[in-house]
């Protein structure tokens, strides 16, 4: 039972609530010496006999007192709704792409573009730079059935000179090592509303580093792939090719002003 939104509440309910996520049970469990301070801060001790409960991560968006909660001056009244067992998802990161495109030499003296886009996006062939690093959003992923953990890269670049594309995602996370943790990421450029949806179990690969705690999946676009329209712009061959999920421009290098990319996972 959380702490009531209404009515008057008490500093002994509301430890109850951080301790065994019951308001109303109002139960000590034998401490003494209640602290409004320890309460509402997680530098500090709850009581006087006892050590410190951290609060519910997500208690900005239960409490009435939102994120001022743990800031002095502290009240009783900004616990009103505060529910310890609140279980906190965050689903959407939104990306402002770094960007870099290449004009190389293709066979017989033809022309390619080679280019990666995104967040953290790598070099897109041996020889060239990786394009500047463009920043992330809400990068810490949570779903109802656990943490995802940290986006730490989410780029679309080129793989040799015949076109094929990668979508790569990097993943933190110290307690996961498994291929698993969500179904789908949506990727949606909202300025042109282009969407493609990657599905985790179509990846073309995937890996764990133990040395770095992250998990990468690629997943691999070539010209002859079913959906690889919705992936790019034009042709690898002619200027302006590029991708149709990340960013706003489709030549030169640099940081899109804007976030264009939202990836929604589920």
């Amino acid at each position: 039972m959380a702490v009531p939104t209404s009515g008057s509440i008490s500093m002994r309910g509301i430890f109850s609530e951080k301790n065994e996520d019951d308001y109303g049970a109002a139960n000590m469990d034998g401490e003494t010496g209640l602290s409004l301070r320890g309460l509402s801060s997680n530098s500090y001790s709850d009581t006087s006999s006892g050590g410190n409960i951290n609060l519910n991560t997500g208690y900005a968006s239960s409490a009435s007192g939102g994120a001022n909660l743990v800031n002095a001056p502290y009240a009783i009244s900004e616990f009103r709704g505060y529910d310890h067992d609140a279980v906190v998802t965050n689903t959407t990161a939104t990306i402002t792409s770094g960007y870099a495109h290449y004009i190389t030499s293709g066979p017989r003296g033809s022309t390619r573009i080679q280019f990666s886009k995104g967040y953290v996006g790598p070099s897109p062939a041996p020889g060239l730079s990786a394009p500047p690093s463009g920043s992330i959003s809400n990068s810490n992923i949570i779903l109802t059935g656990g943490t995802l953990g940290v986006i730490t890269s989410f780029a679309h670049y080129t793989v040799g000179p015949g076109g094929a594309v990668y979508f790569r995602l990097i993943i933190y996370n110290t307690s996961a090592s498994a291929n698993s943790g969500f179904t789908n990421v949506v990727l949606t450029q909202t300025a042109l509303s282009n969407t493609l949806t990657l599905a985790r179990t179509s990846a073309f690969s995937f890996a764990y580093s133990s040395s770095n705690n992250t998990r990468t999946w690629l997943w691999y676009y070539a010209p002859t792939t079913s959906g690889y329209s919705n992936t790019v712009y034009g042709s690898v061959s002619a200027s302006g090719f590029t991708s149709k999920l990340f960013g706003d421009f489709n030549t030169g290098s640099g940081t899109d002003s804007n976030p264009r990319t939202t990836a929604v996972f589920s």
